[in-house]
């Protein structure tokens, strides 16, 4: 995967600030040299109504201003063939070149998902 920016600031043009109500928007996980953005909707924030429209016109928004977004949601990642099939769409969408990884490589891939999923798991 290219380089990644966390909440990487996106002004937003002057004629859609309306739909958004904001000078500028906060990619999740911005990659930069595709101008794609990964946002995570999280069942906590982004339901309701309010949210849920909320939500939609800051991805036409950005999608008007050549931000290539792709919606990630825990029910796309919460085992690790979705997340893969997850990680290939993304690929698809931002035109980022597919990999093949050995057996060592995916059984690391496993292993730091299972980690990283595990809310029993205490990194300190």
């Amino acid at each position: 995967m290219p380089g990644i920016v966390a909440n990487q600031r996106i002004d937003v043009d002057k004629n859609l600030r309306p739909l958004v109500g904001e000078d500028y928007l906060l990619g999740d996980i911005y990659l930069p040299s595709v101008r794609g953005n990964i946002e995570y909707d999280s069942y906590e924030f982004h339901t309701g109504k309010y949210r849920y429209d909320h939500t939609q016109a800051r991805r036409n928004v950005l999608e008007a201003m050549g931000v290539k977004t792709i919606s990630a949601t825990w029910g796309q990642l919460n085992t690790f063939e979705k997340f893969e099939s997850f990680v290939w769409m993304v690929k698809e969408r931002f035109g980022i070149e597919h990999h093949t990884f050995t057996d060592d490589e995916r059984a690391a891939q496993i292993n730091l998902y299972e980690l990283l999923t595990n809310t029993k798991a205490r990194l300190f």
